[in-house]
């Protein structure tokens, strides 16, 4: 089964909101930037009682080190990097066979042939 994982966070939860939408039968994994992205996609998470898979920040591999080595970077370039460590820390986790990474600004119109 196709795994898909994506970054958010409070400025960009509408847009994570139609990438989960637009997708269906599939693991969702979405590292949450902050609280409030968090418990917004924990309540819906409940509500639509969907494949989504939260992670925060303190629950990825080596995020200490990537903290103190990105202190000269705003935060789009640190969420930027943070994708490899996002990757790292499910396949480590998690039984996942085919894991693909999107911007949480994508949305699928349609999914024929996708898993």
């Amino acid at each position: 089964m196709i795994s898909i994982s994506t970054i958010t966070d409070r400025n960009y939860l509408f847009r994570t909101l139609t990438l989960i939408d637009s997708i269906h039968k599939t693991n969702i994994f979405i590292l949450c930037q902050d609280t409030e992205s968090l418990d917004f996609l924990k309540n819906y998470k409940i509500k639509n009682n969907n494949n989504l898979k939260l992670i925060y920040l303190d629950e990825i591999e080596d995020i200490e080190e990537l903290k103190k080595n990105s202190t000269s970077r705003n935060h789009r370039e640190f969420s930027v990097s943070l994708k490899p460590y996002l990757i790292n820390t499910i396949l480590l986790n998690h039984n996942i066979e085919i894991l693909i990474n999107l911007d949480s600004d994508t949305f699928f119109l349609t999914m024929k042939n996708f898993y």
